[in-house]
């Protein structure tokens, strides 16, 4: 379940909790760049074309319509890696075909420079995407670190994102009336869900990309649990323009 120090953390991001300006600079406002530790995400898509999956046959009655998992890996030169995989239901048409894109990201912890702006006293939400500055291989976020030894970055990334991006909806078909519906589980599945209206069919459920969303709250947790961390890395601080 985390440790209560990393829920605290995922807490306050989920509120948007202000982040305290640990250098006690109180009275600026000033924006400006750091370095510290982050991740960098590398990432595919099946857009445009996809899968096409007709949803009027007995074996797609509950046929996944959106989906976002997490599972950490070592990858190539034995590097820790989380893979992000979101798939969803981009368009349906009139005759209940639906096509279904799939992004995939390999994410790997990093020294990365965060774009911030210190507005009295506190940091407020990244503006944009950190930099890779170099990647950052630690035997904490490995998938054959002993038990009961310390979580590296990647690792609380991924606890972050099981439990609070984590989602999915699947299709509910009654056979009966010919009615469909889908099942929603996480909040991501409801939030992201639109109806197709240029379909007539009732089982015109589609979903927007989630992906560049799901990324910018990775890096902002990733942030505040570098801050957090007061930045082992020694890159802590605020190197103003």
């Amino acid at each position: 379940m985390g440790s209560p120090y990393l829920r605290q953390i995922a807490q306050e991001w989920q509120a948007k909790t202000p982040i305290p300006n640990a250098d006690g600079f109180y009275d600026v406002n000033c924006t400006g760049r750091t370095l510290g530790a982050g991740i960098v995400a590398t990432c595919n898509s099946t857009a445009p074309t996809g899968e096409v999956v007709d949803l009027t046959l007995p074996g797609n009655r509950n046929v996944p319509l959106f989906t976002t998992d997490f599972n950490r890996f070592n990858g190539m030169g034995d590097i820790p890696t989380l893979n992000l995989t979101v798939k969803y239901t981009q368009e349906v048409d009139s005759s209940c075909n639906a096509t279904l894109i799939r992004e995939t990201c390999n994410i790997q912890s990093a020294i990365v420079e965060y774009d911030i702006i210190a507005q009295d006293g506190i940091f407020l939400e990244l503006d944009s995407i950190p930099k890779s500055w170099s990647l950052n291989k630690s035997l904490a976020d490995s998938i054959f670190k002993k038990p009961g030894a310390a979580a590296g970055l990647l690792t609380g990334i991924e606890w972050f994102g099981y439990y609070y991006l984590h989602a999915n909806a699947t299709l509910l078909h009654n056979m009966t009336s010919d009615m469909y519906t889908f099942q929603p589980t996480g909040i991501l599945a409801s939030q992201y869900n639109d109806l197709d209206y240029t379909s007539l069919a009732n089982c015109a459920f589609v979903w927007h990309n989630p992906t560049s969303d799901i990324l910018r709250s990775l890096h902002q947790i990733a942030m505040r649990i570098a801050i957090a961390s007061f930045d082992a890395y020694g890159y802590y601080g605020v190197a103003g323009n």
